[in-house]
């Protein structure tokens, strides 16, 4: 009570010059390893960018909080997360900066994997001590930082132990940076890559990646991307589902000449079938009953009543995925529409399928070129029935070999 009545008192609307290069008096210089080498957990942070506030404390899922596909938070390890294609985070609202440590010794923790640019739960996360919440306040005047004790802000009243900054600077993405820095955390330029996997020297690269996905595995966590798990591949499926509902109420794709070239049932099927059989074979917990999928398409007639009937089946909202990206639902299914696999995009693709990359498989995303990903990423996207891309390519030999290369 009495170190709490101390910090209610410093931190109690207190505004710093921004520039200064020690703002927190709790901050301390945090060394990255320990003395054998390994990650020092105490060392590293996670950091969530979002529009939305925490609710009583906890980060919420997109399922939890407004009844989208989403049952997963996703943290950037000491730094925030760069945009890229399936989102952008500059201008979010709120970061949200947490102890790696205290995290995953949360009662309840549900952190279960990923890379170092993406990790992520299943299910909404509740906020240690020790935090630290960035919230973008146009009242703050300009350079400078207002430092309060969380407690005393009415909508943040439920957690302890944390600290909240707010700043005018709209730019959250590089004022959480400034603010990662200045707690006394590593900064990822010289640890990380980025969410793609670009690599800071060969050799550094690898040794950085091997350590980081030790420390998942000491703490039964998967190292794996996760758009490449069951439910990252089932909720992909549901998007790509609801927007084919939306976009040609169709499961049949015709030719020129009125032949069936594609039948989004067999293929959403097919894969919800394959999705099936990997997580028997890594005992992986699904978060949708595959098999109730399965015949939720099977019996459906158009793919809106499929979409219908999945949304009141599983107590949904939308299939979309709502992110706090500030992107457009459609935009990726549009640019996928309009992509442009030609002869040059072919050879690329089946380039990499050969390239010793490909066969890194959990490690791919960290330690494979940004060409290459690139290139696999268009690849793999057929898998979600984006398939109409090849159905527009001028060139259906090559639309033909795409599909055989998902």
């Amino acid at each position: 009570m009495r170190l709490q009545r101390v910090l209610s008192k410093v931190f109690n609307s207190k505004l710093i010059d921004a520039e200064s290069k020690k703002i927190f008096s709790f901050a301390k210089k945090h060394s990255l390893f320990d003395k054998f080498g390994f990650f020092n957990e105490d060392g590293l942070a996670l950091v969530h960018l979002t529009d939305f506030a925490p609710i009583d404390g906890i980060i919420k899922s997109t399922k939890d909080a407004i009844g989208y596909t989403r049952n997963s938070v996703h943290f950037a390890v000491n730094h925030a997360v760069d945009s890229h294609t399936l989102g952008e985070w500059i201008f979010s609202n709120f970061a949200i900066i947490m102890p790696f440590a205290k995290t995953i010794k949360t009662k309840g923790n549900k952190i279960v994997g990923g890379v170092a640019a993406d990790l992520y739960s299943r299910g909404s996360i509740r906020i240690p001590k020790g935090s630290v919440i960035v919230r973008y306040n146009s009242d703050i005047p300009k350079g400078k930082y207002k430092i309060t004790y969380a407690r005393k802000i009415q909508e943040f009243k439920k957690l302890k132990g944390v600290k909240i900054v707010e700043t005018s600077n709209a730019n959250m993405h590089d004022v959480t940076n400034d603010v990662i820095a200045k707690l006394g955390y590593k900064q990822k330029s010289t640890v990380f890559g980025t969410l793609w996997g670009k690599r800071y020297g060969e050799n550094n690269g690898y040794i950085m990646f091997d350590k980081f996905n030790k420390l998942l595995r000491r703490h039964k966590m998967r190292p794996m991307f996760h758009s490449y798990t069951p439910n990252g591949r089932t909720e992909r499926l549901l998007e790509n589902l609801s927007l084919r509902a939306e976009h040609a109420n169709t499961w049949i794709v015709n030719g020129k000449d009125g032949e069936i070239i594609l039948n989004y049932k067999e293929r959403y099927i097919n894969i919800l079938e394959d999705i099936l059989e990997e997580a028997k074979e890594y005992n992986y917990k699904t978060e949708y009953d595959i098999n109730k999928l399965i015949e939720i398409i099977m019996n459906s007639k158009t793919p809106k009543d499929a979409k219908l009937e999945t949304l009141n089946f599983f107590n949904l909202k939308h299939l979309l995925i709502k992110s706090s990206g500030n992107i457009n639902e459609y935009t990726l299914y549009q640019n996928l529409l309009n992509f442009d696999f030609n002869k040059e995009t072919l050879v690329k693709i089946e380039e990499y399928l050969k390239s010793p990359c490909a066969k890194l498989e959990e490690q791919m995303h960290q330690l494979c070129t940004e060409d290459q990903l690139r290139y696999y990423s268009a690849r793999h996207l057929f898998e979600i029935g984006a398939d109409e891309v090849m159905v527009k390519a001028k060139n259906n030999e090559i639309a033909n070999k795409l599909y055989k290369l998902a």
